[in-house]
Order: C-alpha cells, then sequence, then structure tokens
C-alpha cells in the first residue's frame, strides 16, 4: 500500500517533515513505546514518543505510524498521530503529581521552617512560664536548646529562664519535683549561673541523701561532669556514697567505688569489707577482679574461683584481639619503614653511616631507627597501649586456670573431666590464634603436660616431629616448646639435632642460638654461642653477657663489669619488645649480683615488669621477674641493718636469718616476708610459672626455700606432690654431679671463691657502715666462703679466723643465723682434724668426690654404726657443735633438723630424744626433704640427709637408702 492510500486510511495522520529525536544516557532522554493500530496491509503500527528516566515512560510527547526496519532495530516514520486518550491522561496524572509534589514541598517547608518553629515554640514555651508550669517550660525550653540553638536567641531565653527557675523557683519545690526539673536542665547546664547551679544542686542532693542516696549520687556526678570540679561537689559526692553504702551494702556502685578509692590508698582489708558484702551483685565487674585478688592473697582459692570465672572468661577474645592487632600494626609499620629506607626516603645522615658500618652495626642502625620511628607513630603506640591493657587479664586468666587445675585435682570421676576441660579451654585461650596446625599442636602438648598428662603431651609433641620428618625447622619448633615446659634435657637433645641437620647456615646458627638459652654451664653456653652468627647483634649482646658470667664466676669482678656494659650498650635503640626487656633486665640484674648496686636491681625489676606485661604468659620470662622481685624484696628488709654493697653477691631468703635473735623476731620476720610486696608478686610468680613450666627444678628450689623459711608445711607437701606427678627435668643436676666425679670441682668456682674471701677481708678491714649488722654479716659470710672450698684443705691458720670470726660474730649479735654459722665452723674444724689424723675418714670424703659437707657426713657418722663413731663422740669441736645444736632448739625448735639430732644423738642422748620426736613430727622437714632429695636425686649431699632422717626413723630404713643409692652408682661412702 502507497503513502497516498495510509493517508486516505488514517485521515487523522498528518505528514512530518522530521523523525522525532530519540537518545538516552544512563537510562534518561527520549525513546518510543507502545504498539497500536496495527494495519495488516501495510505492515504498520503507532507507537508513542515519551521522555523517559531510568527508562520509564514520564511524559508522553507525541505518536508517530511507523514501519519496523527488517535490517536493523529501527524504525521508518510514515506521519504522526494525535495522542491516544490514555497518553493524554497518563500526562494529566503525572502533571498533577508533579504539582502535588510542588505543593507538599511548600506546605512542608512552611510547616518546619526553623525561625516559625522556634518562634512558635519561644511562645508556647513563654506560655508555660506565665502559667506556672515549670515542668513543661522546662522541656519546651530544652528542646528548642536541643532543635535550634542558633535561632531567635533560643540559648539566651532558655539560659534566662533556667537561671529564673534556678533562683526563684526550685527553693520553693518538692524535692522530688526539684529533682526532676534539676535532671531536665543539666543537659543545658553552660547556659547557667554556674556557682547558683551548684548551690542548688547541692541543696538537692543534701535532702535527698537519706531517702534516696543513689538518686543524690548521680545527681551530683552529673552536677561534677564537664568543668564542675568543685572540692565541695567532691566531698558531697563521696559522703553520699558513704551514706548510700551504709543504706545498702550490697549495692554495687557504692561498694565498687568506694572499693577502688581503697585500693588506690592501700586499704586492703577495708575494700575487701567493702566487696564482700556487695559480692553477689559484682558480676564481671572490676569489684570481682579486685575481691579475686584478695582472696587469691589469703590462699582463699575456692572463693575466688567463681569470681575470676566471670570477670576473666568475657574479656579473654578482647585480649587475643589486642594482642593480634598489635602485631599487624606493628609488621605494617616496620615493612613500610624498611621500604622508605630502601626507597631512599631516610636522611642522608643514615645512609653515609651506612655505606662505613659493618653487618653488625648496619642492623643495629636499623633497629635504632625503627625505635626512634615507633615512638612517633600514633596508630602503633595506641595500639601497644591496648595490647598491654588488655595483657593484664592475662596474669587472671592463669590464675583461673590454676585453680581449675586445683579443683580437678581433688575431685574424681566425671566431676574431674569437666573441671580438667575447663582448665584446658583457658590455657588454649592464653595461646591466642593458633590457626596453623604445628602451632596448636605445640601449645596442646603444653597444656596437657600443664595438666599431668606427661605422656599425651609427649606424644603430641612427638608427633609434630614426625610430621615434619625431623627436619631442622620442626625440631627446632618443639626444642623451644620442651623449653617452656622445663623440660631443658630433651630441649638440648632437640637442638643439637637440628644443629647437626641443618643444611642452611642461617638454620645451624639459629639452632646454635637456641642451644646456648638450655646451656648446661657457663663454659657450655659460651661453646654454642661462639657456634652462632657473628654478625647478629644479639648474639654479640649475649656473648658479652655470658663472658661476664664467666668472669663473674671467676672473681674477675673488673673485668665481668666491662663485658656487662658492653652488653647494655648492644641494646641502645633497640625496639622495646618482651624479648629485649627480658634480656637487658638479665645484665642489669647480673650487674647487681657483681656489686649489689640497688639502683640495678631497681633498672632489672622495671625492665622485667615491662617485659611480663608484653607478654605476660611466658614462663621464662615469670621465673627471671621473680628473681629479680624476690632480691628486691628481700633487700629492702635487710637494708636498714645490712650494708648490701658488701655482701659482693645478691641476697638469699636464708641471709635474713641474720635479724632473727628470739621467737619473737623470728615470728616478725616470718611476717614480713609474707607482707612483702616484691616477694609476694614473686612467689605468685613462680607459681603460676611452675604451671606453665611443670619441669622446671628451679623453680621448685626456690619456691622449697620461701616456704622453708616460713616452715610452711602444706605448701611444701604440694610442690612434693605436684613435682612427683611431672617428673621435672633432673639433667642438670645429675650431669653437675657427674662432672665433678669426672673432673672434680671447676677452676674457675675455685677462682671465684677466693675472689670473693679476698674482697670480704678487705670489707672487713676498711669496715666503716654505720648499719649494726654489717660486721656481722661479713663475718659469717667471710666464714661460709673460707669454709666452701671442697678441692682445698685449709691450713689451720684459716681455720682457726673462722673460728674467730664467727665468735666475734655471735657474741657481738647472737642471732640464729650467727649460731648456725658457729656450729658449721665446729663442724669445719672437727672434719679438718679428721681428714689430718683419721685415713678412714679421708676415705670416705674421697670417695663421695667432697660432695658431702662436713656437718652432713660426721652427722651420718654419728648415728651410724662406724668404726670412727667413739672418736666422733669425743671430739671437742663436735661437742662444741652439739650444744649449739641443743641452743637453737631451745631458742627456735622449728629451725632444728634431722643433723641437729644425729649430733645430739651421739653426744647428748638424753636431749637427743625430745629432738627426734619434734623433728620426726614435723611435717615441713619430711617435705623439704623429700623435695630436695627429688630434685637432686645423684647429689651425694641430699641422699646422706636422706639416710640421716632414715636413721631417725630406723637403722634398717636408713641403710636402705644407702643400699638403693649403691645400686644407683650413686658416690656415697659406705657407712
Amino acid at each position: 500500500m502507497d503513502l497516498e492510500a495510509l493517508e486516505q486510511r488514517y485521515p487523522e495522520m498528518a505528514p512530518i517533515d522530521r523523525t522525532p529525536t530519540l537518545f538516552t544516557i544512563n537510562t534518561f532522554g527520549l525513546s518510543l513505546y507502545g504498539n497500536r493500530d496495527f494495519d495488516v496491509e501495510s505492515g504498520t503500527h503507532v507507537k508513542t514518543h515519551f521522555v523517559v528516566a531510568l527508562m520509564i515512560p514520564i511524559i508522553a510527547l507525541g505518536a508517530y505510524r511507523v514501519v519496523d526496519d527488517p535490517y536493523g532495530s529501527g524504525w521508518f516514520f510514515v506521519g504522526k498521530h494525535p495522542l491516544s486518550k490514555m497518553a493524554k491522561f497518563w500526562n494529566l496524572l503525572v502533571l498533577f503529581l508533579v504539582c502535588g509534589l510542588l505543593g507538599g514541598v511548600a506546605v512542608d517547608a512552611y510547616r518546619n521552617d526553623p525561625s516559625r518553629l522556634a518562634a512558635n515554640g519561644l511562645a508556647a514555651a513563654k506560655q508555660h512560664v506565665i502559667e506556672g508550669d515549670w515542668r513543661l517550660a522546662t522541656d519546651a525550653y530544652l528542646d528548642l536548646y536541643r532543635r535550634y540553638p542558633t535561632r531567635f536567641n533560643v540559648a539566651a531565653h532558655t539560659g534566662e529562664s533556667f537561671n529564673h527557675i534556678l533562683t526563684n523557683v526550685l527553693p520553693s519545690l518538692e524535692t522530688r519535683e526539684a529533682l526532676v526539673l534539676l535532671n531536665n536542665m543539666l543537659e543545658a547546664k553552660a547556659l547557667m549561673d554556674k556557682d547558683m547551679l551548684v548551690q542548688q544542686g547541692t541543696h538537692v542532693a543534701a535532702q535527698l541523701r537519706e531517702t534516696d542516696p543513689a538518686a543524690a549520687y548521680r545527681l551530683v556526678v552529673r552536677l561534677r561532669v564537664g568543668n564542675m570540679q568543685e572540692p565541695t561537689l567532691k566531698v558531697l559526692e563521696h559522703e553520699i556514697l558513704l551514706d548510700w553504702n551504709q543504706t545498702d551494702p550490697t549495692a554495687l556502685q557504692p561498694a565498687l567505688l568506694l572499693a577502688q578509692e581503697a585500693e588506690a590508698a592501700g586499704d586492703r582489708s577495708r575494700c575487701r569489707a567493702l566487696l564482700v558484702a556487695a559480692e553477689a551483685n559484682l558480676g564481671e565487674s572490676e569489684g570481682a577482679r579486685i575481691l579475686a585478688q584478695i582472696y587469691l592473697e589469703e590462699a582463699h582459692y575456692q572463693a575466688a574461683f567463681p569470681l575470676l570465672d566471670r570477670y576473666v572468661t568475657p574479656r579473654l577474645k578482647s585480649a587475643q584481639d589486642a594482642v593480634a592487632d598489635y602485631n599487624a600494626a606493628w609488621n605494617s609499620f616496620s615493612e613500610d619503614a624498611l621500604n622508605r629506607l630502601r626507597q631512599g626516603r631516610g636522611s642522608q645522615a643514615f645512609y653515609d653511616a651506612w655505606e662505613n658500618a659493618d653487618e653488625v652495626t648496619q642492623q643495629q642502625m636499623i633497629n635504632k631507627h625503627l625505635a626512634l620511628k615507633s615512638e612517633k607513630h600514633v596508630g602503633l603506640m595506641l595500639a601497644r597501649k591496648r595490647m598491654e591493657e588488655a595483657n593484664q587479664i592475662v596474669p587472671l586468666a592463669l590464675e583461673l586456670g590454676a585453680l581449675q587445675l586445683e579443683a580437678a585435682k581433688s575431685e574424681q570421676g566425671e566431676q574431674r573431666i569437666v573441671l580438667l576441660k575447663q582448665a584446658e579451654r583457658t590455657f588454649v585461650s592464653l595461646g591466642g590464634f593458633v590457626g596453623e596446625d604445628d602451632f596448636y599442636r605445640l601449645f596442646l602438648g603444653q597444656i596437657k603436660y600443664r595438666l599431668g598428662y606427661e605422656d599425651e603431651g609427649r606424644s603430641i609433641l612427638e608427633s609434630v616431629l614426625r610430621d615434619g620428618e625431623r627436619s631442622d625447622s620442626s625440631l627446632l619448633m618443639v626444642a623451644a616448646t620442651a623449653r617452656e615446659i622445663g623440660d631443658d634435657s630433651w630441649a638440648r637433645v632437640l637442638a643439637e639435632e637440628a644443629y647437626d641437620k641443618a643444611v642452611v647456615k642461617s638454620t645451624a646458627y639459629e639452632a646454635a642460638s637456641f642451644r646456648s638459652l638450655v646451656a648446661t654451664d657457663g663454659e657450655d653456653r659460651l661453646h654454642w654461642l661462639n657456634l652462632s652468627d657473628p654478625n647478629n647483634p644479639e648474639v654479640v649482646i649475649s656473648l658479652n653477657e655470658a663472658r661476664g658470667q664467666q668472669a663473674a664466676a671467676a672473681g674477675n669482678t673488673d673485668q665481668a663489669r666491662a663485658f656487662f656494659q658492653k652488653a647494655l650498650k648492644g641494646y641502645e635503640g633497640t625496639v622495646a619488645s618482651a624479648e629485649t626487656c627480658n634480656n637487658e633486665s638479665l645484665v642489669w640484674y647480673a650487674l647487681f649480683r657483681l656489686d649489689g648496686d640497688l639502683k640495678h636491681l631497681e633498672k632489672s625489676v622495671a625492665l622485667m615488669d615491662q617485659a611480663t606485661r608484653l607478654n605476660p604468659s611466658h614462663p621464662i620470662l615469670m621465673q627471671n621477674a621473680a628473681s629479680s622481685l624476690m632480691e628486691l624484696g628481700l633487700v629492702r628488709l635487710l637494708e636498714k641493718q645490712v650494708d648490701i654493697t658488701s655482701m659482693n653477691r645478691s641476697p638469699d631468703i636464708l641471709d635474713l636469718y641474720i635479724l632473727v635473735h628470739d621467737r619473737v623476731s623470728l615470728h616478725r620476720l616470718r611476717a614480713s616476708v609474707r607482707e612483702s610486696e616484691p616477694i609476694t608478686r614473686a612467689v605468685r610468680l613462680l607459681e603460676r610459672a611452675m604451671m606453665m613450666a611443670p619441669k622446671s627444678t628451679d623453680i621448685y628450689d626456690r619456691l622449697d626455700s620461701y616456704y622453708l623459711f616460713l616452715h610452711d608445711g602444706e605448701n611444701l607437701a604440694r610442690l612434693h606432690e605436684g613435682a612427683t606427678l611431672v617428673s621435672p627435668d633432673v639433667s642438670n643436676a645429675i650431669e653437675t654431679v657427674n662432672n665433678i666425679v669426672r673432673n672434680g670441682y671447676p677452676e674457675t668456682a675455685e677462682a671465684g671463691l677466693m675472689q670473693k674471701i679476698d674482697m670480704l677481708e678487705a670489707a672487713l678491714q676498711n669496715q666503716k657502715d654505720t648499719k649494726v649488722l654489717t660486721e656481722t654479716w661479713v663475718r659469717c659470710e667471710l666464714a661460709g666462703f673460707l669454709a666452701r672450698r671442697p678441692s682445698h684443705q685449709p691450713a689451720e691458720s684459716s681455720l682457726q679466723k673462722v673460728l674467730a670470726l664467727v665468735n666475734t660474730a655471735h657474741a657481738t649479735h647472737p642471732s640464729l643465723e650467727t649460731a648456725q654459722a658457729l656450729r658449721n665452723t665446729h663442724f669445719l674444724l672437727a672434719h679438718q682434724r679428721l681428714l689430718a689424723e683419721r685415713p678412714a675418714y679421708a676415705a670416705l670424703v674421697q670417695e663421695s668426690h667432697g660432695m658431702i659437707s662436713p656437718r652432713t657426713l660426721i652427722c651420718a657418722l654419728l648415728v651410724s654404726d662406724h668404726s670412727l663413731r667413739a672418736a666422733l663422740v669425743a671430739d671437742p669441736d663436735i661437742l662444741a657443735a652439739s650444744r649449739l645444736d641443743q641452743f637453737i632448739f631451745a631458742t627456735w625448735p622449728d629451725r632444728v633438723s634431722w643433723s641437729g639430732w644425729a649430733a645430739l644423738a651421739g653426744t647428748q642422748a638424753e636431749i637427743a630424744e625430745t629432738v627426734r620426736r619434734t623433728v620426726g613430727e614435723d611435717p615441713v622437714l619430711a617435705a623439704h626433704l623429700a623435695l630436695m632429695t627429688q630434685i637432686n636425686p645423684t647429689h651425694p649431699e641430699f641422699v646422706m640427709r636422706a639416710y640421716v632422717a632414715a636413721q631417725g626413723a630406723g637403722k634398717t630404713k636408713g641403710e636402705a637408702v644407702l643400699a638403693r643409692a649403691r645400686e644407683q652408682q650413686i658416690v656415697v661412702p659406705l657407712l
């Protein structure tokens, strides 16, 4: 059909001069829609031309008859048609909607005009004022102040009205109504007269104190927020807290706030009383932590258990997250800082110095650069602060795990399993995120050891080695774990195997460096450090420290001090990590042991505190921190009466006996030890370290000394029971004995003793100290060193000098220390005479390689059937020694041992029976001797002490002790 025929068929169609515009940009534009009036003969139809938005038709512009392009997606336009009724209706609808929308916007703008609303609101608020409805007026002004603080002087009108209420309205209102008004008005307190607000607020709070102290307290706290820090408010707040607590002692808020004040002031008894009353409501609050710590200090573990559980458990995840965040922040920071250096963005001075430096100095430069940059990196500092704050939960988590473990040991059956599982979960949570299988198994193996499942723990660690085909890396991983649990002998074996297998030089260096950490002695440590990376700054520092220790042992104090100073210089500029703080602390500690300078010990303690804050759950850090804290506590107890620098060594808890002159003084001294904050912290660290490293004999040894001094049989028995369960690693003790048997006492030890003797003699001659016990202490110390030379027989003149020294010391100050020193000197004199005159005695000493003290050997002979017994009973020095044991028993009955009984049994039989019963019924001595024998299984001294104790219970038992020792090839003499 042609165009003319179409025009006749559709007379309403008009011709077109040009085609309509079609386009869209991002779904907005002009397009055709629809398909109506289809003409079959011509193949044409009508489409509507629309304005579109998001390809949705909005307004119809026109209609066109078109033919579809058979070769494309377009159309051929034939003519223009009028819009359909539907299209016209659509346009009208759209127009109506647009007008409605514009009208609605206009109306809404009018209704919500801030100026109009503010004006209306002010008028309404003023009307409330005129009507005297102060509560509605206050609410209205406060609402206006929140919404339109800058319109029509709303702030000024609000402040004027509120000041009027403060001055003229509040004084006449009932207390409760005044409280409501004040609480509403306080949001806009900056607009009011400060003095009047404080005056009226204080008045209302004072009226509420008796009837509702909680409301009064909340009001005063709101008054103090911001700049409201007037002393009157602070005093009133405290007084109201006291009233509130008195009215309701179980209320959490006043009890907690007052307890925190008491804790800060060091008033533990008041703190305890407040929190005990509110204990049922403490929940997860800080009050639960404070009261749990008080219970722990008092050894009320069952009471502490639920409090710790509620406080610790919900916080562990946050602590783990904080550690992970800090590690990520440090890695990101250090990588960025090193990249900047590589890109040449450091200072020119740095690169100039770098070119002329060796590898060790270059590493030190990098460490110093990172340390300086890290101090200015805000994100890193914040992450570190969060980590240190979060880490405060870790010691409490250890306490919780320990309590769960202790509770499990006292239960049976299913309940025991439940508690063990709880302990396991607590310990696992301390491991952080251990997603990698090997690391998880390593940590799980440690846990099994700590729970007492040593075989299971060893099996898990062996599986790591097996799956890793005993590669050098797997050997070192397991060795590190063995060291953490205190199994140094296994750690040594694994490290040496890793060193032998190492293909890469760096791995061999790493294995040697680790092996030095579990050395058997100073020589062994130096050997492995010399096999470590000589260009590693940490190795260089450790070498200087180890050489200093070796020089100190040999008595070369000047040389030792120089090495220690070199080691300390190596730490300058290093980034403070748990490891570097620990290692530097050990050097300061070594300096203190060298010269007794208290500042060195305080520096060591400060660094150890920092190390344990950064890594609170590492057992080796705990042990090192405990050493420095224990010595700080002992120094503080001794320093008022003894010049610490004259010691030329670190103090031991047994040194405190110089302060004991009667039973009362011993009782008071034990109380002082229990109350000493550093010593208490040290013991808690050792207890937790024992739990984390159950095979470490050093921990048992140090705790034994502490509990023995306190005469605490219950804890000594617990130590012995724990050691029996885990079988501590006694390899070092055995190796020490074997070395003496093979090679005799080291020459360095002999040289060190001689150096100490020379220094003490000089101190005695130049004694100018005014402290009353310094000279007495020096005399006893010098006597002890003169007597402590197993490879050398002191000359008669030396022995007489020893006797004169201790006689003078005891006459000047008859203390427990001087009595014991004088007694031991008499045994030494008898020992020396027997060596010269009795070949049979000399043979016994030779047979035991001089490892049995004169007192122990002579006492063993006194309760045996040996042919020498008759001569010993008549020896004047042994008689003098027995009289001193009698004096000690009469004055301090709990300080007499089985050796004291043996001395009296040979010389004063009538008194000896009383002593035997006393000693035999003392659980402290039994537990102490059992533990010492357990961690020194092959040392002749402890075997012979066990023999003497067994003789007290019957000769057949003593003979059995010696028979077992002979079967185990221990070098004990045949009595």
